[in-house]
C-alpha cells in the first residue's frame, strides 16, 4: 500500500475543528490498485456523528457511489 503523507496531513487539517472539542472523526481511504500495490488517492470525509470515544457515518451509501464512480477500492 501506498499512501502519501499529504493525505495524512490533509485528514489532520479536517479532523482538528473537532480534535479540539474532543470529538471523533472518521474518514475514509479509497485509492486503485496497480500490480498488486494498492495506491491510496482519495480521503472520503462522510456524513458522521461523533462524540469523544465513537463516530457514526450515515449515508453511507454515498461513499459507495462515489467510489463507484471513480473505480475506487
Amino acid at each position: 500500500m501506498v499512501l502519501y503523507m499529504e493525505m495524512f496531513e490533509s485528514f489532520m487539517q479536517r479532523a482538528e475543528p473537532n480534535t479540539r472539542i474532543a470529538k471523533e472523526t472518521c474518514g475514509v481511504l479509497a485509492g486503485v490498485e496497480e500490480d498488486g500495490v494498492l495506491y491510496v488517492t482519495h480521503l472520503i470525509i462522510p456524513k458522521q456523528v461523533g462524540s469523544s470515544d465513537s463516530v457514526l457515518t450515515t449515508h453511507e451509501d454515498e461513499i459507495f457511489l462515489y467510489q463507484e464512480k471513480y473505480n475506487l477500492l
